[in-house]
């Protein structure tokens, strides 16, 4: 599963209590009759083995995405990326993805204003397009918006930018941060879901708690270039362990196909009584499952 669907619909759809509880209900029941789910972040998966949720946890297994080899580190000079016509040079913030709100692109202006207090010469830089495109345009008129760009030249982009900026909240992996980081950018990001493990002990990045907390740890690497030169380092470390092969081998060891590989134990649901679990229905026939998603629906 990519998306964690409750904290999007409390920090995106802003459902209230009663609804929240609706769709954990239908997502309990949707991923419980599955025999494995694959996620994304620990985060993810210590939620999904709650007791709210109910899932086991030998069925809950942690994959990865890998990024694209063409994200590696370009020979680019920053002015024929990040030029302008005024023709400024300073350190180049990038953030790279959609321009939506769930994204938490709108956490940026006041962040970069903060950045822009210690470091006068910082530079803003957006690679996307989004619904907050317009929105993003008048809070920010000095940013370079450079609209959608395929992988060669969003690799330059990563490239000739000084760090990264990931403010969103319930990323459950970031292939952006992966890609940035397979191009030698480091990036600072909240603490949450996704990029807590990837940027776990510093490995390409720091993490921050709030926004303005954001703001403070980019500032403190921009006046630091040794320190930022160093995270450059263990950015391109970091991304070497993210590579297809191994993602691909431990998906097939924890489904009991790799050759050799001991068959996985089928954990059942919780028992009561001793008595196993009967087989489940076909979704259309159980009433428990489409009863929670006619919940959901309801007013």
């Amino acid at each position: 599963t990519h998306t964690d669907w409750l904290d999007f619909a409390r920090r995106v759809l802003r459902y209230d209590k009663r609804k929240l509880d609706r769709l954990r209900r239908f997502l309990r029941a949707f991923y419980r009759r599955f025999d494995g789910v694959f996620l994304l972040n620990t985060e993810q998966k210590e939620n999904f083995a709650t007791q709210s949720m109910g899932l086991v946890h030998d069925r809950l297994h942690l994959t990865a995405h890998w990024a694209d080899a063409r994200f590696h580190p370009r020979a680019v000079e920053k002015s024929s990326v990040y030029a302008t016509a005024s023709g400024d040079e300073g350190p180049v913030l990038l953030y790279a993805g959609r321009l939506s709100e769930e994204k938490g692109v709108l956490e940026i202006p006041g962040i970069f204003k903060e950045i822009r207090n210690r470091v006068p010469n910082a530079r803003l830089a957006f690679a996307g397009t989004g619904p907050c495109l317009d929105r993003l345009k008048t809070a920010c008129p000095e940013a370079m918006f450079l609209g959608w760009l395929d992988q060669d030249r969003l690799a330059e982009a990563y490239s000739a930018a000084d760090l990264l900026l990931l403010p969103s909240w319930f990323d459950t992996f970031s292939c952006s941060l992966l890609e940035a980081l397979g191009c030698g950018l480091p990036a600072v990001a909240f603490n949450t879901k996704g990029p807590r493990d990837i940027l776990a002990g510093e490995s390409g990045g720091l993490l921050a708690e709030s926004p303005m907390e954001m703001a403070g740890l980019a500032a403190d690497l921009l006046l630091s270039p040794q320190k930022l030169s160093a995270l450059k380092s263990k950015a391109l470390r970091r991304s070497a362990d993210y590579l297809p092969e191994a993602i691909m081998d431990g998906m097939l060891i924890d489904l009991g196909l790799a050759e050799g590989a001991a068959e996985p134990p089928k954990a059942a649901l919780p028992r009561r009584g001793g008595k196993r679990k009967p087989a489940e229905m076909p979704l259309e026939q159980n009433q428990a499952f489409l009863g929670e998603l006619l919940a959901l629906m309801g007013p």
